[in-house]
């Protein structure tokens, strides 16, 4: 069956239509395009075949059709009946093509943070997740080294959407980060307080806008868990699948706006702590965020918190360009309670094995010292229990009297024995001579 309509937008509609119904019924189904420019002003009168064969040129529709291959899938027209574009999905890569594409490397910190992929900053509570947001904010907007370490390869303008941390705690954060980067330039880095939801669809249209219309580079989203899903979804969270359909409109956005999505998300808080292997992307909270992320920074405390400013932590830094890496990072943020000059950004990093061996060292130390004001404070309890028996008393007894063990007690009598504090007498107990100390001194 040939279907041959008018050369116009609604012949094109109604042949998609009709060779539409036709498909599996006719043995076969040609859908011929009539050889007419219907904006040329050769063919500026002509419409259908009636025109084509007044006009002579009937052997043009035959040579049309015969030209015209059989459809080998029902044809694909959109809601006013014209043909659609295939999805992507559907444009397959023959082997041979695709090894000879090109893929360059669009590195923004090398080691650290590459363009293009989605990204998150992970952590724990009070694991310095949001400074460690602006830290990586400021960086990539000045073009200084990240945690004075990694060198920037490029300047980006960067959007950081804050919604847990607060105005004042941000803007303090940033200008003691400024100071420590010695920024005396304007750099295009932009705040906002007021998070989207990343789930919506309007949402996410407005962002594309706003991305083309500040030329945005780098997008941050800060915390995740109060940026992605409505009241509505926010029981989606638990389910892998629902989350995949929510996270891939964020991914097409980055791809198509060329931005580097990365938020900011938290860990499950009853997950096992694992001191060898710390932080990794099975700790992130919600299903589907750890397989959805294609890099990683990723914090968790090497000691205690202890509000003073210091803070000793994991950094796990990874992705799928290749990037793995595993450091120690000391941070001293100052205090605010010493007042405007107390707040400040100091930062150091090493590799994790020296701040376990650093660690390990002072461990020993600490377990040396609190040995020896252990023994020296034997030592005083036992010459004093010493100088309560003035004519000579046992080991055994002395060190009830001192309340301190059988075994610590002959170390503290060897101790004062060797001081010469204490001297070794003969004492008459139960009729038997034993072995006795008395004071010295």
């Amino acid at each position: 069956t040939y279907v041959v309509m008018d050369a116009d937008d609604a012949g094109e509609k109604g042949g998609g239509l009709r060779a539409g119904k036709l498909y599996g019924v006719a043995e076969s189904v040609r859908v011929v395009k009539l050889p007419i420019q219907v904006m040329g002003d050769r063919d500026a009168n002509l419409k259908d075949c009636r025109d084509l064969v007044a006009a002579g040129r009937a052997w043009e529709i035959i040579d049309a059709a015969d030209a015209t291959k059989p459809l080998e899938a029902p044809p694909m027209v959109d809601g006013q009946g014209k043909e659609a574009e295939r999805p992507a999905f559907a444009k397959l890569i023959a082997f041979d093509d695709f090894l000879e594409m090109s893929f360059p490397d669009d590195e923004i910190i090398p080691g650290v943070l590459v363009g293009g992929q989605p990204g998150v900053i992970g952590a724990r509570l009070k694991c310095m997740k949001s400074h460690m947001v602006c830290e990586l904010a400021v960086s990539i907007a000045s073009r200084t080294k990240f945690c004075g370490h990694w060198d920037v390869a490029k300047e980006c303008r960067v959007g950081l959407w804050s919604g847990e941390s607060g105005r004042k705690k941000v803007q303090r954060i940033l200008k003691a980060q400024k100071e420590t980067h010695d920024i005396d330039r304007p750099v295009p880095l932009f705040v906002n307080f007021s998070l989207p939801k990343l789930s919506l669809a309007e949402h996410l249209e407005v962002l594309h806008q706003v991305i083309e219309e500040s030329k945005l580079d780098v997008c941050i989203f800060d915390p995740l868990y109060m940026a992605l899903l409505t009241e509505k979804t926010a029981g989606l969270a638990g389910n892998v699948y629902a989350m995949g359909v929510v996270l891939e409109p964020l991914t097409r956005l980055g791809q198509a706006t060329n931005c580097t999505i990365l938020t900011c998300h938290h860990f499950k808080k009853n997950a096992a702590v694992d001191q060898e292997e710390p932080c990794s992307l099975e700790e992130l909270s919600q299903a589907g965020v750890a397989e959805w992320v294609g890099q990683w920074i990723l914090l968790a405390r090497r000691s205690a918190y202890k509000s003073d400013g210091q803070h000793e932590l994991f950094m796990r830094v990874g992705g799928r360009a290749g990037h793995a890496s595993f450091w120690a990072l000391d941070v001293d943020e100052g205090h605010p309670a010493n007042g405007p000059d107390g707040q400040k950004w100091e930062v150091a990093i090493r590799p994790v094995a020296d701040a376990r061996e650093e660690a390990k060292a002072a461990a020993e130390t600490r377990r040396i010292e609190q040995r020896e004001k252990r023994d020296a404070d034997d030592c005083r309890k036992m010459l004093e229990a010493v100088r309560r028996c003035p004519n000579g008393e046992t080991q055994k007894e002395l060190s009830k009297l001192s309340g301190i063990s059988n075994e610590r007690g002959a170390t503290a009598i060897r101790t004062l024995l060797g001081e010469g504090r204490i001297s070794k007498v003969e004492i008459k107990k139960n009729r038997r001579t034993e072995a006795g100390y008395v004071a010295t001194v």
